[in-house]
């Protein structure tokens, strides 16, 4: 790899013919209610591939000089066939013993599912490893996405729409893989159970980031990354060593499983109030959907009105609320306290059989700067929501908020989730100015929230602070926060307000034909570029143009104004001279 390309070798092009072959052959079979090539002639395409596969990894075993260390890489590789195949003899007799070939071609599509789920993760993180700029292939995977994203939805037998434009699946994608929330289609209505397996997939994918995902599926299929591969992944993670990259990638992958699976097991009785139209496996999926969603900060629900009837329901205040916080808060945060928390268990127990002495000298454990900053700043802006709204609540009769939980939750939720358990369209103008400004502020860095984020705001205060106090540093729980950090910050406050403001007048020129309030475009454009997801409305009845221009915004809002920014420009060399000082008069 030279110059930031991927060269492919003849071997590597007849497998990724192979994998393009095998998600054809799943999107004719399944893809369409009639099908355009016969049945019988994908199954021997599947059948082909299958043999492919498996020749393969035998092939690489035999040709491998450290057969161990082969095995290493693709351990999953034998237990996922002798799974299978166990799987096949036991399920054989119960749910295919009048068709057998049933069964042996769904053990056949799991193995192939797998096997292209491990080439793509593995070629992910290789590409994010190519050339200089990290940033740049972090951009194109989500672009990418969600154009794979819209043409899957735009398949017959994923939606139920008579009509489903390129435009509305690509808003639909871009919407899911930015974790926004928005949309101009009903998810629960207009998509099948195959359309909205794509929107859970792409909201996944979007709320660990695609590379990150790809990264936690090639570590879990055995890959060991390379020096480069793992010097771009600390890039995109953020973390300080490389060592710790695998550590950070295995914690991300525990978390969000754990998280999740806990979150769709707190959900599952929510659905008692629809029970007559629930089935048990149907509200199996509703729980993950909805789980996934708040976990990701992504806001999409399969209610038209989101929560707004479950609003009396203990599990939105005990369990959608901590999902969002969770999942706001950032895994740099989460891998902090997690680090700590590991200290504390394990010093306790090593108090019962070591002497206290020995004991105190122990390491409790390092809560970072960036921990203490988002976490309390997280605790001061809900408080701080909830009390704003309550305070609406009080002087607008007509807000829709009425009690502590409903202000609470919106608090919550405006900052990035986008559920909703009140009408936000019918909220006051006040109520809609400081929702505006919560979404604006956002969630945690490295989170999947949106926004300028807390710590940037924290860093701009303690700046005017200091220079307030006339003090010479910027300091936050007895730490210094170095100047280019605030620099830092001062670049995305400016970039994040001037493309805010862009994106206000743009659509007040897109929609200058209709009659929608200018305080309603300025909601929907904070909610876009914050990836919030809540609306005033508006959002289906936007004009091709307007809707366009939230694509681009969502887009933004998720991958950051720098973050973009850096994608496009080269990296400038570091200036080796300093120009003399001079005063200037400011203020």
């Amino acid at each position: 790899m030279k110059n930031g390309s991927v060269k492919l070798t003849p071997h590597q092009w007849i497998h990724i013919l192979v994998c393009l072959l095998v998600v054809a052959s799943f999107i004719l079979l399944f893809g369409f209610y009639e099908p355009l090539v016969s049945p019988a002639a994908l199954h021997v395409i599947q059948i082909i591939a299958f043999i492919y596969f498996f020749c393969n990894h035998a092939a690489g075993f035999i040709r491998s000089k450290n057969k161990l260390s082969y095995a290493r890489r693709n351990w999953f590789q034998i237990p996922l066939l002798l799974a299978l195949v166990l799987f096949f003899i036991l399920a054989s007799q119960r749910f295919f013993s009048d068709h057998p070939l049933d069964g042996i071609l769904l053990v056949l599509s799991i193995y192939l599912i797998v096997q292209v789920v491990d080439s793509v993760c593995r070629f992910i993180v290789k590409l994010a490893a190519t050339g200089r700029n990290p940033m740049r292939t972090f951009v194109l995977s989500f672009i990418a996405f969600i154009i794979i994203g819209a043409l899957f939805l735009k398949l017959p037998t994923f939606h139920k729409c008579e009509q489903l434009s390129f435009l509305d699946a690509c808003f639909t994608t871009t919407s899911a893989v930015c974790v926004t929330g928005l949309i101009v289609k009903d998810t629960g209505s207009d998509f099948t159970v195959l359309g909205q397996f794509v929107i859970l997939t792409l909201m996944q994918l979007g709320g660990l980031g695609i590379i990150i995902f790809g990264a936690v599926f090639a570590l879990l299929f055995g890959k060991a990354f390379s020096v480069q591969e793992s010097v771009a992944l600390q890039d995109l993670l953020s973390t300080e060593t490389v060592g710790r990259i695998k550590r950070m990638i295995g914690f991300i992958f525990a978390f969000t499983i754990t998280i999740e699976a806990f979150g769709a097991a707190g959900l599952w009785g929510m659905w008692e109030l629809e029970s007559a139209q629930f089935e048990a496996s149907r509200r199996l999926f509703f729980s993950i959907f909805h789980s996934v969603s708040a976990f990701c900060n992504a806001g999409f629900s399969l209610f038209p009105d989101s929560f707004t009837a479950f609003k009396a329901s203990p599990q939105i205040y005990a369990v959608v609320c901590p999902l969002i916080i969770l999942g706001g808060l950032g895994f740099t945060v989460l891998y902090n306290i997690s680090e700590i928390t590991a200290c504390k268990i394990r010093n306790f127990f090593r108090s019962l059989f070591i002497p206290p002495t020995v004991f105190n000298k122990l390491p409790s454990g390092y809560t970072s700067l960036q921990t203490k900053i988002a976490v309390w700043a997280t605790i001061v802006l809900l408080a701080a929501g909830t009390a704003g709204y309550m305070i609406f609540a009080c002087i607008f009769e007509s807000c829709e908020i009425s009690s502590v939980k409903d202000a609470f939750f919106m608090s919550v939720t405006t900052r990035t989730a986008g559920f909703n358990t009140v009408e936000t369209a019918q909220m006051s103008d006040a109520g809609k100015f400081f929702s505006i400004m919560l979404m604006l502020i956002g969630g945690s860095p490295g989170s999947a929230a949106g926004g300028m984020k807390t710590v940037t705001l924290v860093v701009i205060i303690l700046a005017v602070v200091a220079a307030v106090t006339k003090k010479k540093e910027v300091e936050a729980f007895k730490r210094s926060v170095r100047m280019a950090i605030i620099g830092r910050a001062v670049t995305v406050v400016f970039f994040y307000i001037t493309a805010y403001l862009i994106v206000v007048f743009g659509l007040m020129m897109t929609e200058r034909s209709s009659s929608f309030e200018s305080l309603d475009l300025m909601f929907e454009a904070a909610s876009a570029l914050a990836t919030v997801g809540l609306s005033a409305g508006l959002t289906p009845e936007l004009s091709v143009s307007g809707k366009t221009l939230l694509i681009f915004t969502m887009l933004i809002g998720r991958l950051g104004p720098l973050t973009i920014l850096s994608s496009l420009l080269l990296r400038f060399k570091t200036a080796k001279y300093n120009y003399p000082e001079e005063p200037l008069i400011i203020g």
